[in-house]
């Protein structure tokens, strides 16, 4: 019997997140739902692991409202809830004030309506974590997403286990299982039909660059999932260092330039990385951003250079630190 129970899904899934440090007895749980296959079979995991570790489990939907059936996959999630008797929150998208501003493209926009929402009930309830249901087949499409727009080695990485307060305990499932757990159990589920939408990047990776690599050798996904946790090692070793040479090149919120220098550029471009979250300015970090902070850094003279209208970096001879600009209330 001891045997039978190693071979479950979700006991695969239990041992994953035992050995990523994704749950602990007494948690409380925020589970991304948005009625599709994936996240109803995380929120089955979850409720199965509830007693067992006295979790608190607060389910959160967002209503896009997209699609006609938008309102019934809400209902749907409602329900679920209520039948496995978890809190239920639910927003609609207009409704979830963002901080970042509009990036135009609607798939990003909406991540961040969701991820706002998703915090701000985690903020509110006191929770431990954000689960979210990526499993690995979206672990590949990410990884191809990211190498047709030129990431660097943290973003061809993929999606990390845990980052911040987000887990996703399901990266070593397929889709496939997924399905054919909740065919078997008779789980019902709503489907996304823009899930089918080929204007979206990811959708013609789905249906159409994905399958063609696979065809091409039976390993193919099993290899690079293996690449993609080497690739995961080598960019913890990197910002390991990249932490420690950070922490030695900061003094009194000056930056040493000259010693940073001295540094790789693979370990260079952490550096800036790290310093520039760290005072809590808002960037995209793109190759011509680094290149331009790098530029500005070997000049050789004491100078003022605003990145964006809300931030700059001030430097004199060796060092460097960001300041930010101060906007007057004119309507006092």
């Amino acid at each position: 019997m001891g045997t039978l129970l190693k071979t479950l899904i979700f006991d695969r899934i239990e041992q994953f997140c035992i050995r990523e440090n994704l749950i602990s007895p007494d948690q409380s749980l925020i589970i991304g739902l948005s009625g599709g296959p994936d996240s109803v079979f995380l929120v089955y995991f979850f409720k199965a692991l509830q007693k067992k570790y006295n979790l608190k489990l607060i389910a959160a939907h967002v209503d896009h409202g997209w699609r006609t059936e938008s309102p019934k996959d809400a209902a749907f999630c409602k329900q679920l809830c209520f039948d496995l008797g978890i809190e239920y929150h639910e927003k609609k998208l207009h409704d979830i004030k963002q901080g970042k501003r509009l990036s135009g493209s609607l798939e990003q926009d909406a991540r961040n309506a969701r991820r706002a929402f998703f915090q701000e009930l985690a903020a509110e309830s006191h929770a431990d974590a954000i689960a979210l249901a990526h499993h690995q087949d979206d672990l590949i499409e990410t990884f191809f997403i990211r190498l047709i727009r030129g990431s660097g080695l943290s973003g061809l990485t993929g999606i990390k286990p845990h980052n911040g307060l987000y887990i996703r305990p399901l990266l070593e499932i397929s889709k496939k299982e997924i399905l054919a757990y909740l065919q078997k159990k008779s789980i019902h589920y709503c489907i996304d039909t823009t899930n089918q939408d080929s204007n979206f990047l990811r959708n013609n990776i789905r249906h159409t660059l994905v399958p063609a690599y696979c065809a091409l050798d039976k390993r193919a996904t099993e290899n690079l999932v293996r690449a993609l946790d080497q690739l995961q090692q080598a960019d913890k070793f990197i910002e390991k260092i990249a932490q420690e040479q950070f922490r030695s090149l900061m003094h009194n919120n000056h930056l040493d330039c000259k010693a940073f220098f001295e540094h790789d550029p693979v370990v260079q471009h952490r550096i800036l990385l790290l310093w520039i979250i760290s005072s809590g300015v808002s960037f995209t970090p793109t190759e011509n951003f680094f290149a331009e902070i790098l530029r500005f850094f070997k000049q050789p003279e004491s100078k003022t250079h605003w990145i964006a209208s809300t931030w700059g970096i001030k430097k004199t001879k060796h060092t460097a630190t960001i300041i930010k600009k101060t906007f007057k209330n004119t309507y006092s």
